[in-house]
């Protein structure tokens, strides 16, 4: 009895260890559809000929990861002032910090931090939050943050963001806190095309430094 307890504890120590190993490596950060085709474009990590690392964890090492297509962009805030993107602390995702020292659920929690009026929405009312977003669109698809790159929402067209989501699907893995990772999907406003999508989307690190 013992010998078959003791089987399955280390069965069961290996699948959580795996399982964690696993979530270390998630990240969802918000993605903008900006060129309204109802999908938003990813790189998968091990794509022939990529190569591209980016710290999308805040680990403070950067790791070969999937990334945004170049019609899309990603939300974001230059919090250091750098005029750059460091990592997935300055994304709008599972690794931005709250307020409050946690990590966000996913990155409309996190947008939701900053309705100053609390309204659901992130538009004009929003003053603070609005001069603080940009929206970049990697055109080369390097993971660098490049002259140009780096938008305001106006330069955009992105006139507000809907901070609530739906429910697209769960996916298997968990993040460091234990929570399921979920696909969830937004909407925001274009000024000449109207309403479009926004996207929490799964991107997938390797934890290995380049």
């Amino acid at each position: 009895m013992y010998e078959f307890l003791h089987q399955n504890e280390a069965r069961f120590d290996s699948t959580l260890r795996s399982a964690f190993s696993l979530a270390e490596g998630q990240a969802s950060p918000i993605i903008l559809d900006l060129d309204g085709d109802g999908t938003v474009e990813t790189t998968p990590r091990d794509a022939a000929g990529t190569g591209l690392y980016f710290d999308l964890d805040n680990s403070g090492y950067a790791e070969r990861s999937g990334w945004v297509g170049a019609d899309d962009g990603l939300l974001v805030r230059d919090l250091n002032g750098n005029s750059r993107i460091d990592s997935g602390a300055e994304l709008f995702g599972n690794h931005t910090v709250l307020a409050d020292g946690s990590r966000a659920f996913n990155g409309f929690h996190a947008l939701a931090e900053l309705d100053e009026n609390q309204d659901g929405v992130i538009d004009a009312s929003d003053t603070e939050t609005l001069g603080s977003l940009r929206i970049w669109k990697d055109a080369d698809g390097d993971g660098q943050t490049d002259a140009g790159e780096l938008l305001t929402l106006a330069q955009a067209g992105v006139s507000a963001l809907n901070v609530g989501y739906t429910d697209h699907g769960v996916q298997t893995p968990l993040d460091p806190q234990g929570k399921p990772l979920i696909d969830s999907i937004g909407l925001a406003w274009h000024e000449s095309s109207g309403e479009f999508e926004v996207h929490v989307s799964e991107m997938v690190d390797q934890l290995r430094s380049g």
